[in-house]
């Protein structure tokens, strides 16, 4: 399995399976993609299982919809229209498919799933299907790179973040205490990093966490992001944020935002050496990239036209 082989999923090695085994772990990773964003489309689902392509290099898409129709029938997923996607369904779960998954991916939790359509949120929805898209083209490319990938969806880089947190709130507490005793007037680092980026590719132990916008935040709402991002950095939750943007407009918000916000001012004393105590600007960990081919990918091109900057 070419996309996924480097991030943990099962591959399709064909001289170790019979063809039995291999339809097993395609359905086994086409589960855990899905449990992994609550749900995905058939587009994604061609890339995931390696659908033949035909001469004029496209999916062969009969292949993908009996491949689809056999896990349906074999109650692992099932199809959920939602009229604002390009498509107007994807494909969500089931609890018999968490089962399967779960045996097949033993030392992976995906305890977080919930199989209720209801909890997709429509609104979002095309939205998570282009960082779907984005995701699978950044993992392909990385791993041509190196073998160290690893990848993140936004559920799990949080649950990631929220076991970060606690222990880092514990190792300050106990270095407060520390300090107190010798009566040392050193406060505790307030900030959390709780961002949700829409994933994170790490490679060779470094992580970039990609966000992508397709409609615009107001101004307010980009500096809070970005003041939490660079606290973010600051401790080492991520080393890098990438954004694509679908048009100027957020690309020009997002640049400004980015060159005036991405400071960490270190109030009062912290525990840092006295030379490190004074605002620290992590600019050049970011980077804003325009990308109008974006909306394009899961929305058509008549929906997106309607959006871009033109």
């Amino acid at each position: 399995m070419k996309i996924l082989a480097n991030v943990g999923f099962h591959q399709y090695d064909k001289e170790r399976f019979n063809r039995d085994d291999i339809s097993r772990i395609k359905m086994a990773n086409v589960l855990r993609w899905s449990i992994m964003h609550k749900c995905t489309n058939t587009g994604i689902i061609a890339r995931i299982i390696e659908t033949p392509k035909d001469e004029n290099g496209k999916f062969k898409m009969s292949y993908v919809y009996n491949f689809i129709a056999k896990m349906i029938r074999k109650k692992l997923i099932k199809s959920v229209i939602m009229p604002q996607t390009i498509q107007r369904k994807v494909y969500i779960a089931t609890q018999t498919g968490w089962d399967f998954a779960q045996d097949m991916y033993q030392n992976i939790d995906l305890s977080y799933h919930n199989t209720d359509a209801s909890k997709i949120n429509g609104n979002k929805i095309n939205h998570d299907l282009v960082a779907q898209e984005v995701a699978l083209n950044l993992i392909d490319a990385a791993s041509e790179k190196s073998k160290n990938v690893d990848y993140w969806s936004e559920r799990e880089f949080s649950i990631f973040c929220e076991k970060l947190n606690s222990k880092k709130r514990a190792d300050y507490l106990a270095e407060w205490e520390r300090w107190k005793k010798e009566e040392k007037n050193w406060a505790v680092p307030s900030v959390k990093f709780k961002r949700k980026p829409d994933f994170v590719i790490e490679i060779d132990d470094k992580k970039t966490a990609y966000e992508i916008e397709v409609t615009a935040k107001s101004k307010h709402l980009y500096k809070n992001i970005i003041l939490n991002y660079a606290e973010g950095i600051r401790q080492q939750f991520v080393d890098k944020v990438v954004y694509y943007c679908s048009n100027r407009q957020i690309k020009k918000i997002l640049d400004e935002n980015v060159e005036q916000h991405s400071v960490v001012h270190h109030k009062g004393k912290t525990f840092l050496t006295e030379k490190n105590v004074f605002k620290q600007n992590y600019s050049t960990n970011f980077s804003v990239n325009l990308s109008p081919k974006l909306l394009r990918i899961l929305m058509g091109s008549s929906v997106a036209e309607r959006l871009l900057d033109v």
